[in-house]
């Protein structure tokens, strides 16, 4: 079975994550600061990517290395770091609301720890968003209606679960309450 070869090559991504070349190149003062698996992530998970779904929930599956491994260079990049962390912390949201759990699992996964390493301010005001974007409650006919686990509701309802699910790995910060707020109706 490829059992064995998908843990080594969680591993190996880690460890091609964490490595950032050195010495300066004609493009970059430094070529750390170029970040080559956080643009071939980001570029795989793109909407215009079209990605098998196995394929895109591999994709995901890749994206929290990454995350975890660059992300003091995504926040202290300039610009161009925090459009790049923007992006996928955009994508990792907007794949809550597909149609497959196994994709929807591997964001949650992913947003929960973008949520982690949020600062309070940057949680709240997440939470916040995520409670304006999913709107008030949908009637009991919409709520029929609709396919489950598809759209925009789904996405922000899942990232204010995500939000409950990093409180927890944090210990229950002050913020939590919010963040069970925001989900009740």
């Amino acid at each position: 079975s490829d059992f064995e070869l998908r843990i080594l090559a969680a591993h190996a991504l880690s460890l091609c994550s964490c490595q950032h070349p050195l010495g300066p190149t004609a493009s970059a003062p430094s070529r750390w600061e170029e970040l080559p698996m956080v643009r071939a992530v980001c570029k795989a998970i793109a909407p215009e990517a079209k990605l098998t779904e196995k394929e895109l929930e591999k994709a995901i599956g890749a994206l929290r290395p990454v995350i975890m491994a660059n992300f003091f260079l995504l926040r202290t990049g300039g610009p161009e770091g925090e459009s790049l962390l923007s992006q996928l912390r955009t994508a990792a949201e907007r794949l809550l609301g597909h149609s497959k759990p196994e994709i929807r699992n591997s964001a949650r996964g992913v947003v929960a720890s973008f949520l982690a390493i949020d600062t309070e301010s940057e949680v709240t005001a997440n939470i916040a968003r995520l409670k304006t974007k999913a709107g008030p409650p949908p009637s009991k006919r919409a709520a029929e209606a609709a396919e489950p686990g598809e759209g925009v509701l789904a996405s922000s309802v899942g990232g204010l679960a995500c939000a409950l699910l990093a409180a927890a790995d944090l210990g229950m910060p002050p913020w939590s309450g919010r963040a069970i707020q925001a989900l009740a109706p």
